[in-house]
């Protein structure tokens, strides 16, 4: 079965995701379509595609309709995806190659090799906590960044690359 959604992203968040990952775990969903930039929310759909910006969404016939409320919706068929269970890493790199205070250039491709390593090793190594997990890898920032790299170490885990 095919999914689009045409509706706001509360509707979407509320009515369409649930349905599509309810579809996703009966081995019913066919293709997911919405917006741009949501492909992240149907991780679960093999074939997700989205709709061209300013352009209006075709009417579909098998869309849910989201005029609903939520507690109107068939709860046999609205499981929400397990988000929680997937962790959140972020990785920021100075686009700049030195640290005026060390004088030491770094080329774009060894910065490049370096986050390239660390996305394998954390693809490879299912070593996160669930529920929420997050960490952030700071790669080659200035030393004068210390004071923030710490701020941001008070709420999340964080390695310096």
């Amino acid at each position: 079965m095919d999914v689009h959604c045409k509706k706001d992203f509360g509707s979407e968040l509320a009515a369409h995701i649930p349905y599509a990952y309810y579809l996703h775990t009966q081995n019913k969903l066919k293709s997911t379509t919405s917006s741009l930039l949501s492909k992240e929310f149907y991780y679960f759909s093999d074939d997700h595609k989205h709709t061209p910006p300013n352009k209006p969404n075709k009417v579909e016939t098998n869309v849910l309709d989201t005029t609903l409320n939520v507690t109107d919706l068939n709860r046999e068929q609205y499981i929400p995806p397990p988000y929680k269970d997937i962790p959140v890493y972020t990785i920021r790199v100075n686009p700049d190659g030195y640290d005026r205070y060390d004088v030491k250039i770094v080329t774009q491709k060894t910065r490049a090799s370096m986050v390239a390593k660390k996305i394998k090793e954390l693809l490879e190594h299912d070593s996160h906590e669930r529920q929420g997990y997050a960490k952030m890898f700071f790669c080659y920032y200035h030393s004068k960044a210390n004071h923030m790299i710490e701020a941001h170490s008070e709420h999340w885990d964080v390695e310096i690359i």
